[in-house]
């Protein structure tokens, strides 16, 4: 896989990929699928957290 990796480069993506890429995610290979690994900013993913959780298992 590229260094950046960009759901493209995946033959499977996971069904919120798009909603994920249009908040700026950075993505990984999981079993084939692209996936969201983060959004850049750890200090707002960790305040969004306490508010709400999201997992996409699409990959698993």
């Amino acid at each position: 896989m590229p260094d950046a990796l960009t759901p493209t480069d995946c033959t499977r993506r996971s069904n919120l990929y798009r909603v994920s890429a249009s908040l700026g995610a950075h993505w990984t290979e999981i079993n084939g699928f692209a996936a969201a690994a983060h959004y850049g900013d750890a200090a707002g993913e960790i305040a969004a957290g306490a508010n709400l959780g999201i997992a996409d298992l699409t990959a698993l």
